[in-house]
C-alpha cells in the first residue's frame, strides 16, 4: 500500500515479498498490487528454501506483521547487515531491535538495531483509501534507509555486531547459568 508513496520520492525501488504465495493474505495482496498497478515494482517469490540471495541484494528489510512470536526472519536480516524497519506488534520485536535505547524521531522509534514504527492495526489494504498515519510513518522510515547513506550505514554496521548476543552459544550460556 505504501509503494506509490515510496516510488514518488525514490524511484527504482522494488518490493520483494518472499514466502508462501497462496492463501487469503497473499490473494488480497496480489489484488492490491494489481489495483495499484504495481506489477512491475512488486514481486512475489513464493516459498524459498534459501533466502541468502534476497538478503545480499536488499537495502532494507520491512517486517509489517500484526503479531510475531520470535521473528527469526528479522534476526536473519540483521545478521546479514540489512537495516530493519519493523511495525510494533506483540512478540519479541522490541527486544531484538533494542527498544530500551530508542529515540523518537518523526513518530518512529529509532532503536539500537533498527527502526520501530507504530503498529499497523489501522492499515487497511484498500487501494482507494489514503494512507493511514502508521503507514506513512512506515514509508518515511523505509525512505530514510533507502535515501540517507549515513542512516543506512548506522543500522547496517550496528545490527550485525549486536545480533551476536542472540546466537546459540550466547543464548546457551544464559540458559546454562539458570540451570
Amino acid at each position: 500500500k505504501i509503494m506509490p508513496y515510496v516510488l514518488e520520492r525514490c524511484n527504482n525501488v522494488k518490493l520483494l515479498i518472499v514466502g508462501a504465495s497462496h492463501g487469503s493474505h497473499s490473494e488480497s495482496l496480489k489484488k492490491l498490487v494489481a489495483d495499484l498497478k504495481l506489477e512491475k515494482e512488486v514481486c512475489f517469490t513464493g516459498h524459498q528454501t534459501d533466502v541468502s540471495y534476497y538478503y545480499q541484494n536488499s537495502r532494507v528489510f520491512a517486517l509489517v506483521s500484526k503479531s510475531e512470536g520470535y521473528p527469526n526472519v528479522m534476526i536473519e536480516a540483521l545478521a546479514e547487515g540489512i537495516p530493519v524497519v519493523a511495525a510494533d506488534c506483540p512478540g519479541a520485536t522490541r527486544e531484538i531491535l533494542g527498544y530500551e535505547q530508542a529515540q523518537e524521531v518523526n513518530n518512529a522509534m529509532e532503536c539500537k538495531n533498527g527502526v520501530l514504527v507504530p503498529e499497523l492495526r489501522d492499515a487497511a489494504l484498500d487501494a482507494e483509501k489514503p494512507l493511514t498515519k502508521s503507514q506513512r510513518v512506515l514509508a518515511d522510515a523505509i525512505l530514510k534507509v533507502l535515501t540517507q547513506d549515513s542512516f543506512y550505514n548506522k543500522y547496517k554496521d550496528c545490527a550485525k555486531g549486536d545480533i551476536k548476543r542472540l546466537e546459540l552459544d550466547a543464548i546457551g550460556n544464559v540458559w546454562a547459568s539458570y540451570f
